[in-house]
């Protein structure tokens, strides 16, 4: 039996939901048109409005050019609304970076991650080194984050041990070497919610004949985005959420084989009265001859749908006739961590290790109570709670049965700092 997901993650507000309607009834987007028209004519990057919607007359890429994304505060998906025509001949990029090397110059400090698409969550960090002081790899952001090499093994004669592959709608792979499973998939199919690519886990040391080295980051996840026209839509061009690349290393000392995991795929949704197009669309996961990660989706709902653009793209997109847009109706399912330790978490929360949303105080004893509400989940479905901690360990547990749209959880929490994610799964 096919399952609704719905999930609220610690560093995503959730948009997006749909109602029925007849399939002869013409789609209305239910853009304002405040933005005006969006023009793309040459390689521009766009902020994403702090809700994620934006509301234009027309869409325009023009071919050549890229249209690519800087995140907002709480990187949500991007969701784009045409009163009129959409045409894409260009690139709309919302790729999760490829992972870095721990002390890659690019990043702004030793160990900074791989960053994702909106909407997505981060790549792991790779094992590095500080003053002669060795550190483990992290495990990939997002509640499908590939598990990081728990190994520690240092240069000049250790061996190398690899990063997991990130999940999304599919399982990203699991490195050889690396004892745990892949990570769990999540994602609703309908694209209600838009959730984007969980991160690549994070590689062990690398080595070379003569010096040693630092370990690879994942890549991060693919972000997720819905554009939605009352007219057509036209993609002779390419709309690409694709996860990160990791990376793969043999050892020239002969210690073995090093990598990281590939970031997972995002998500697309494309709705209109008819869509047509030579185009493409991609949602695959990152590649990694560690460990690929999992794969996104990409869903076109319309009247018509023709040209090539379905069977271009990848994953083959799953097709219906459109929905009506609403950002914020009352049936739509959803999942919120309301307090931890009963400490209320703010909302919304911001899914920052660097600035928890909760702080657990030194007198507290295990096992730690989670509140969790729901809305539009039946009673006796299950709130799944899967906890990364910056070390690279996860946890996953399960809470009470949902009951009057409340559940509760507990978990013995090591010391640290980590980030809770929590998904519902019902018929």
């Amino acid at each position: 039996m096919r399952k609704n997901t719905v999930q609220r993650f610690l560093s995503l507000i959730t948009l997006g939901a749909a109602l029925a309607m007849p399939s002869a009834a013409q789609f209305d987007s239910g853009s304002t048109g405040v933005d005006g028209p969006l023009d793309i004519q040459t390689n521009t990057v766009l902020p994403v409005q702090e809700d994620g919607v934006h509301h234009y007359t027309t869409i325009n890429v023009a071919n050549g050019a890229t249209l690519s994304f800087s995140p907002n505060s709480l990187n949500t998906p991007v969701i784009f609304l045409a009163s009129g025509d959409v045409t894409i001949d260009g690139t709309v990029n919302l790729n999760g970076q490829t992972g870095r090397l721990w002390n890659d110059p690019q990043g702004a400090l030793p160990g900074s991650e791989a960053q994702p698409g909106p909407g997505g969550y981060p790549g792991g960090i790779g094992a590095g080194e500080v003053i002669g002081v060795h550190s483990f790899g992290t495990s990939g952001g997002g509640p499908g984050g590939g598990a990081a090499a728990n190994e520690l093994s240092l240069p000049p004669s250790g061996r190398g041990t690899s990063g997991n592959g990130g999940s999304h709608f599919t399982a990203g792979d699991q490195a050889s070497g690396n004892p745990n499973g892949p990570a769990p998939t999540y994602g609703d199919s309908r694209l209600l919610t838009l959730s984007g690519g969980s991160g690549g886990g994070g590689g062990n040391f690398y080595v070379t004949s003569d010096s040693n080295g630092h370990g690879y980051g994942g890549g991060a996840g693919g972000g997720a985005i819905l554009i939605a026209s009352s007219g057509t839509i036209t993609v002779n061009g390419t709309i690409t959420a694709k996860g990160g690349d990791g990376h793969w290393y043999v050892l020239t000392n002969g210690g073995g084989t090093d990598g990281s995991g590939g970031g997972a795929g995002g998500a697309i949704r494309l709705m209109a009265n008819s869509i047509t197009g030579t185009g493409s669309l991609s949602a695959t996961g990152g590649a990694s001859v560690a460990a690929k990660g999992g794969d996104g989706l990409t869903r076109l709902e319309a009247l018509s749908i023709t040209g090539t653009i379905a069977a271009n793209s990848n994953p083959t997109p799953m097709t219906s006739s459109p929905t009506v847009v609403q950002l914020d109706p009352a049936d739509v399912p959803t999942v919120r961590i309301t307090t931890i330790n009963g400490i209320p978490v703010p909302e919304p929360p911001s899914g920052s290790t660097t600035s928890p949303d909760v702080v657990i105080p030194g007198t507290a004893t295990n096992p730690i109570a989670i509140g969790l509400e729901t809305a539009n989940v039946p009673d006796g479905a299950v709130v799944n709670l899967r906890l990364i901690l910056e070390n690279g360990d996860t946890l996953e547990v399960a809470s009470s049965a949902v009951s009057s749209d409340a559940a509760t959880a507990s978990v013995d929490l090591p010391s640290g700092v980590g980030v809770i994610y929590a998904t519902v799964d019902f018929p």
